[in-house]
């Protein structure tokens, strides 16, 4: 499953602009979007398939709206993990979340289920983080 998070591209959706991250790989077109936007750190958080299991789209919908309500105090934008083509998923809707620091992220995972997000600082590469210890 590592593999496959790490091979996912990760698209974030900013006014007009589109951000393709990868792990561990530098973008910097993002890199220099969170510099003028004075972002320290930000992660991508997904209510979808918890613990990578199929729901239905009403299921995700209701657990991203449940998201959407744990995120009053932040900014974020829509993103979506888009598996490479070796990978038999269907992309999942998540959000980029602007100064959100690694730990409330990780509650915020570890809420909704989730096996890992991807989170970074304005001036390295997306790191994949895991919530549940026996994965990483």
């Amino acid at each position: 499953m590592d593999a496959h998070y790490r091979s996912t591209c990760y698209r974030v959706f900013i006014n007009d602009q589109n951000f393709d991250l990868y792990i561990g790989q530098l973008n910097t077109s993002f890199q220099s979007y969170l510099k003028t936007s004075n972002v320290d750190v930000w992660a991508i958080i997904t209510a979808w398939n918890p613990y990578s299991r199929l729901q239905t789209a009403q299921e995700n919908q209701s657990a991203q709206d449940q998201l959407i309500a744990s995120l009053v105090d932040f900014t974020w934008f829509n993103a979506v993990g888009i598996p490479d083509a070796s990978q038999e998923w269907a992309p999942e809707e998540s959000f980029c979340v602007l100064n959100i620091s690694k730990e409330k992220a990780l509650a915020l995972g570890q809420k909704f289920k989730q096996n890992a997000f991807v989170f970074g600082h304005a001036d390295t590469a997306p790191e994949l983080v895991y919530c549940i210890e026996d994965m990483a």
